[in-house]
């Protein structure tokens, strides 16, 4: 019903294109096709990525086109994200408290101990209102393809993004490319995006039964294949490592005792992962 519906807007609009594909090619490899042809253009055109979970709020196309008229006065085609905290604690910190966004450097699979730790000690982020948005407008390091606005020139630079990565942290890596060639990057609260479907439901983790294995997947090697390609410091990110193992069995203990076989599978499967990302094996899940 879904594919009839899109069909039918071809008809509707002219000026739409829409490509499809017959079998699931992931983000990285949607991207990548719809890239691959924009760059052929000649035209001179901007680029609004958006996933389809993504709901644009009113007016947040409008309040990145702004931003941009304002930004490209001192920043040469600076790229823009829309703002996604009511989901993304990251987006949230940068405008609230103007912790900048990007990856933590030396950090194994995401996991930083020091980061793990502060959080811990100190659960106090409360609820957003609009009187703690100190930095409406904030620079970053990275971002997701949902609310990505670039100058089509930005991405040629780039080129495309990593198609074996299929999902999970491929936009990370695709973006980060942006501040390795001083390309400038800022995250803008006025225009918003609603996630609609988040990877993890509320109540669920790692060890939920349900969970999708592919997300699992693609989520655990892709991040530690990528956090292994940025380290920089050897000792960090072992120690990271290491820290990361054991709080992964430390979650699994309990769970362990009541349902041994299926919490031993999930632990070979996502080590299994871990390893795959460590040592850049792309097979694709099966």
């Amino acid at each position: 019903e879904s594919k009839v519906e899109i069909d039918s807007l071809e008809k509707r609009y002219p000026h739409l294109r829409l490509f499809t594909n017959e079998n699931n090619v992931g983000t990285a490899g949607a991207y990548s096709m719809i890239l691959e042809v924009a760059f052929k253009l000649e035209k001179d055109f901007f680029f609004w990525f958006l996933d389809d979970d993504n709901l644009p709020t009113p007016g947040s196309l409008k309040a990145l086109k702004d931003a941009y008229a304002l930004l490209s006065k001192s920043f040469e085609h600076p790229v823009l994200y829309s703002y996604r905290g009511k989901h993304w604690k990251d987006d949230f910190l940068a405008v609230s408290k103007g912790i900048i966004k990007g990856p933590k450097i030396n950090a194994f699979c995401g996991f930083d101990i020091l980061s793990y730790l502060g959080n811990k000690l100190s659960r106090n982020l409360v609820s957003e209102t609009v009187h703690e948005i100190k930095f409406p407008v904030i620079k970053v390091s990275y971002g997701p393809y949902g609310g990505l606005f670039s100058h089509i020139s930005n991405l040629r630079k780039i080129g495309l993004p990593k198609k074996e990565f299929f999902v999970y942290a491929d936009d990370h890596e695709f973006t980060l490319r942006f501040s390795q060639i001083g390309v400038s990057q800022f995250l803008i609260y006025s225009s918003q995006i609603e996630d609609l479907d988040m990877s993890y439901k509320d109540g669920e983790d790692i060890f939920s039964p349900n969970l999708s294995l592919l997300k699992l997947f693609y989520s655990f090697r892709n991040t530690t294949y990528f956090y292994s390609q940025i380290k920089t410091q050897n000792f960090k990110y072992h120690l990271n490592r290491i820290s990361f193992h054991l709080i992964i069995c430390y979650w699994s203990f309990f769970r362990f005792l009541k349902n041994p076989s299926f919490i031993y599978k999930r632990l070979k499967f996502l080590f299994s992962a871990v390893k795959m990302g460590e040592k850049a094996v792309f097979k694709n899940y099966s």
